[in-house]
């Protein structure tokens, strides 16, 4: 096994240290074993908000049952929030899931 020079302890270490020592230091360092430790580590303990799945403008427009301009509007106004993907746009389904929690209107009685 490779020995691990220089690199952090990912048990202990903040999950954006270890994010930025696996983009910068060489993978060399570190055993084939180690990096998917690390990486099985990292998946569990860095929770980006719904990286389960991404939808499209489109995707959206079905799942909420309105156009791809009603889905911009919303996004453009901010109120989905939204992932830049090179130059697309991506919504996580959590986040489109939670905004319609938010909007539901209970019944009086």
């Amino acid at each position: 096994m490779a020995q691990n020079i220089g690199f952090p302890d990912c048990t202990k270490s903040s999950s954006a240290l270890c994010i930025f020592a696996l983009l910068t230091e060489p993978c060399a360092i570190l055993g084939v074993a180690d990096l998917f430790a690390t990486l099985r580590y990292m998946k569990n303990e860095v929770n980006i908000p719904g990286m389960e799945e991404l939808l499209t403008i489109k995707d959206v427009a079905e799942l909420l049952k309105v156009s791809q301009v009603t889905v911009r509007r919303l996004q453009q106004g901010r109120h989905l929030p939204f992932f830049k993907v090179g130059g697309s746009v991506r919504f996580a389904k959590t986040d489109i899931l939670e905004y319609l929690k938010k909007g539901r209107v209970e019944a009086i009685s």
